[in-house]
């Protein structure tokens, strides 16, 4: 599990938003996730701040999102003009059902959209192209290292080829992406359809991908 995981478990529990000193203690308690940094409770902070499934509802405290859609942009650092997001939220806001709610975010660094599987998450080395499972306690680092730092600023040493690639330009698969630029449809349990998604990419001016949050 890792802390992402590990606060959304515990907000899901929660009867409402919780601070973070709060979220920290029963991520100890509970023991579900080891911290090893020397101040877990910022660390946690950070991954409230920028996990696009958590959202802030006054100083230092959270709630988790509904069951969620991100769209983002394939280039991480692409974003559009005012005019393409008034145009691209008309047209979900005409393809999305009635109580679905459609918005748009931007921020100044790269964000981390989505979970790691601490399963088993797949890793593709941009440099070779060899794909690498990670284990446990791999994801768990490096998911501690990226709510740390700016992922387009963040350079990773990748085990398969000894090259170092800024952790944005490697592929993480479909549940994990990076962006500046996003939009949020909430609440929503479905993806949208090859065309609606094609149409959205040619309105913004860059081809777009989607990540589901599906929160049980």
């Amino acid at each position: 599990m890792t802390i992402a995981e590990a606060a959304a478990a515990v907000l899901r529990d929660a009867d409402g938003p919780m601070h973070v000193r709060n979220i920290y203690a029963q991520i100890a308690n509970r023991m579900l996730f080891e911290f090893k940094a020397k101040d877990p409770i910022a660390v946690v902070s950070t991954v409230l701040r920028k996990g696009a499934q958590f959202e802030k509802t006054a100083p230092g405290t959270f709630e988790l999102l509904d069951s969620h859609l991100e769209i983002v942009p394939l280039d991480c650092n692409y974003i559009p003009s005012d005019d393409a997001v008034s145009d691209a939220l008309k047209k979900l806001g005409a393809e999305t059902s009635k109580g679905e709610e459609c918005g748009s975010w931007s921020h100044d660094y790269v964000q981390v959209i989505g979970l790691f599987d601490s399963e088993g998450q797949e890793m593709t080395c941009p440099s070779c192209g060899l794909k690498e499972v990670l284990d446990y306690s791999a994801v768990s680092a490096l998911s501690e290292m990226l709510y740390a730092d700016p992922a387009d600023r963040l350079e990773l040493t990748m085990v398969c080829c000894g090259s170092v690639a800024m952790a944005s330009s490697v592929d993480f698969g479909d549940s994990l992406k990076f962006a500046r630029f996003g939009i949020t449809v909430t609440p929503r349990s479905s993806k949208l359809g090859n065309t609606t998604l094609r149409e959205l990419g040619e309105i913004l001016g860059c081809p777009v991908t989607q990540i589901l949050h599906i929160h049980e």
